[in-house]
């Protein structure tokens, strides 16, 4: 048998295919939107990080609070693992002065932030954690309306939260006493200063509580469904258009009424 050139053989095995070469010119425009888009959302997720991370800090810096909300930081958008809001964040800040809280407080409202009740992944809203790290960022929430009687994933309300934070104070506040009297000296300025944190705190919640129960509410004996009130707009679009069209038809006859014909004799 005879066998081709080597050549041929070449030519022929290992010629690799020609395929379409993509038109550089044009560029995929579905593509760049998506990586686009793709980036916007990064580029918001790290505002809303760097804007929980700034309001959790011992002293937050109001400055670069403002210019992260400038920016289109969103103070609704929760965290990935805690699902903590900007709220929750501040709550946690425990060496927030009171002026400054309700400073930060607007700030966020301003900016978006409608739901100062609203819960994380663990069941505490803001003021759980605010009272929980004794924080007067508490009293700041309850001026806006955030008291809530809500209990977290441990069964805790704010109340209970309160009262366990004014024990614990006393408890420490006693002992620090004893020891004072023992060693001849006073207690501890921070121990009392805590302690009287604590029971402010605690005639705080329970004074919202009281303000809470003697709230009127609206009962409906059935909840509206979302197809149903969309039904309802929709109706009172139509009875609306209805209404303008006989407007102008009535506007039309009065222009016209002065050509009618008399009455016939």
């Amino acid at each position: 048998m005879k066998l081709p050139p080597i050549n041929t053989l070449s030519s022929v095995a290992f010629t690799r295919p020609a395929f379409a070469e993509p038109n550089s010119e044009r560029p995929n425009a579905t593509g760049k939107a998506r990586s686009a888009g793709w980036h916007r959302r990064e580029r918001q997720e790290q505002q809303n990080h760097d804007l929980r991370r700034a309001l959790a800090k011992e002293t937050p810096d109001a400055q670069h609070i403002a210019e992260l909300l400038a920016a289109g930081a969103d103070p609704g958008a929760a965290s990935l693992k805690r699902g903590d809001m900007a709220a929750h964040a501040l709550a946690r800040s425990p060496g927030v002065p009171a002026y400054q809280a309700a400073g930060l407080l607007a700030q966020l409202i301003a900016h978006g932030m409608t739901d100062l009740r609203a819960s994380n992944a663990q069941g505490d809203t803001p003021l759980h954690l605010a009272l929980d790290s004794q924080s007067e960022v508490a009293a700041a929430l309850m001026a806006q309306g955030g008291y809530s009687n809500k209990r977290n994933l441990q069964g805790q309300s704010v109340t209970d939260i309160a009262q366990a934070k004014l024990a614990d104070a006393r408890t420490t506040a006693l002992f620090s006493y004893k020891a004072a009297l023992l060693k001849e000296a006073n207690p501890t300025q921070p121990v009392l200063q805590a302690y009287q944190l604590a029971k402010r705190l605690k005639e705080v919640v329970e004074q919202a509580g009281i303000n809470e129960s003697k709230r009127p509410r609206v009962r409906f004996a059935d909840t509206p469904s979302l197809r149903a009130t969309a039904r309802v707009v929709e109706l009172e679009r139509q009875l609306a258009q209805a209404h303008r069209l006989v407007e102008t038809q009535n506007e039309k006859i009065a222009q016209l009424q002065p050509y009618a014909p008399g009455p016939s004799r």
